[in-house]
């Protein structure tokens, strides 16, 4: 039998608005200084009440184990976790969040990385930016948005990463529209692209990239599970023990 998952009871410690109607959420842990220890690309299952269970990609610094950072777009026409927290979460709340998980992990390699994202599919793709950074390993991210103003972690961005590896892409901006077919047409030896945002973009991205060998294209979708509980195949593998 696999390993219980751990829900740990953490504190939020800082909220603030981003553009995109986002909110991003700190928590630590109300008396362990350390959290258990993530990779970029993973995510945990946060805990709401009538037992709804939603999945938040982690967008902090891996090296900073002291808190998790996650971001939550408000999705008006979604099941209502989004909306619960928007309205209710403030300094000082309790939220159960699980122990992290990573089914979008970086490939191994010294070969360049071409991120993709487009809105609050940035989350995971800026954790890998961080993280690529850190390692002064090769990458470009290109993100596009609809407009500036609504664009979430753009202060992030600019003060994390470096200036020459960021691409950004607005809609009503026509000097910064990239064609994804066009950045895909070509890949450099040992080259892996990662990709996250919205199901459009996603097929976009998947039709672009065919050509790419097998191994070499990595994604993360978000998409809602039947229930409000953790899609079943996971449930199975990762049994619930709440602590701490």
């Amino acid at each position: 039998m696999a390993s219980p998952r751990i829900i740990m009871k953490l504190t939020v410690t800082a909220v603030r608005k981003e553009p995109g109607d986002v909110l991003v959420i700190d928590l630590k842990h109300p008396r362990k200084p350390v959290l258990p220890a993530f990779e970029a690309g993973s995510h945990v299952d946060v805990h709401l009440p009538e037992g709804k269970v939603r999945q938040y990609s982690l967008c902090g610094d891996p090296t900073e184990l002291g808190r998790y950072t996650i971001a939550v777009k408000r999705e008006n026409d979604g099941r209502g976790g989004s909306a619960w927290i928007h309205e209710t979460i403030a300094v000082g709340s309790t939220l159960p969040v699980s122990a992290p998980r990573n089914h979008f992990a970086l490939k191994p390699g010294e070969g360049p990385s071409l991120l993709l994202a487009a809105g609050i599919g940035i989350t995971p793709i800026l954790a890998m930016a961080r993280a690529l950074t850190r390692q002064a390993k090769p990458f470009e991210l290109h993100y596009f948005t609809r407009s500036r103003a609504l664009t979430p972690l753009l202060a992030a961005i600019g003060s994390d990463l470096p200036g020459g590896n960021v691409r950004l892409h607005f809609d009503d901006e026509p000097q910064t529209r990239q064609d994804i077919a066009a950045l895909l047409a070509n890949r450099s030896d040992d080259a892996q692209t990662y990709y996250c945002g919205p199901p459009g973009f996603m097929a976009v991205v998947g039709r672009a990239a065919e050509h790419w060998p097998e191994g070499t294209v990595h994604f993360e979708t978000f998409q809602p599970p039947e229930f409000d509980g953790a899609p079943p195949e996971r449930k199975r593998e990762f049994p619930r023990t709440f602590c701490c």
